[in-house]
């Protein structure tokens, strides 16, 4: 079920990296909670991240954000990152094909990525390879990369152009990469935040 909340109106108004409590009190059964902080960046549609509680496994990206290009340089082909759990105490953070979403977006799309391969017109997939440990879980300690695969996107994604890939775990917080590519690709490059 998805749920749309109109702030239009709301005083004071929600700024930069404001944290606010929504509580959906139905006429039976129990109240619903949602707990979200903004962005430093505020768009006309964007993704509000959720507030980790005390002790809530927790990834965070280590590193930088790689983009390898196509061989012709006209594109970005993968995405790749590392995770580790960010919090020592915390349980750890289930990778497997059932207990993480990966999904991409940018201003032409917005696809939920499969785990190991893809298929169809426009899609994309994602695969791990583990730094440190090994399994489905990453425990306090493990670094395990992250590639998105968005080789096969229609439209592909091209120079100077923002994107998203949220990674969310069934039991944690998601890891929001809020991205731009650059104005000319080389064939392996770090990317930077949307200015």
């Amino acid at each position: 079920m998805d749920v749309t909340v109109n702030l239009v109106g709301l005083v004071p108004r929600l700024g930069k990296r404001t944290r606010f409590t929504i509580q959906v009190k139905p006429t039976k059964g129990p109240v619903l909670v949602i707990k979200r902080t903004t962005p430093p960046e505020l768009t006309p549609i964007m993704e509000l991240v959720e507030q980790a509680s005390a002790g809530e496994p927790t990834l965070a990206i280590r590193g930088e954000v790689i983009g390898d290009a196509d061989p012709t340089k006209a594109w970005l082909d993968t995405v790749k990152f590392t995770l580790t759990n960010a919090a020592q105490a915390a349980e750890a953070v289930d990778l497997s094909s059932t207990g993480l979403v990966v999904t991409y977006l940018d201003g032409d799309q917005a696809l939920n990525c499969t785990n190991g391969s893809g298929s169809g017109p426009s899609h994309c997939f994602w695969t791990t390879s583990w730094i440190i440990g090994s399994g489905d879980l990453v425990d306090p300690g493990e670094q395990v990369d992250l590639t998105v695969d968005i080789s096969n996107l229609t439209p592909v994604l091209r120079n100077k152009k923002e994107f998203t890939i949220q990674v969310k775990p069934n039991n944690g917080v998601a890891v929001i990469v809020n991205w731009a590519t650059p104005a000319e690709y080389k064939p392996i490059q770090a990317l930077r935040k949307p200015n």
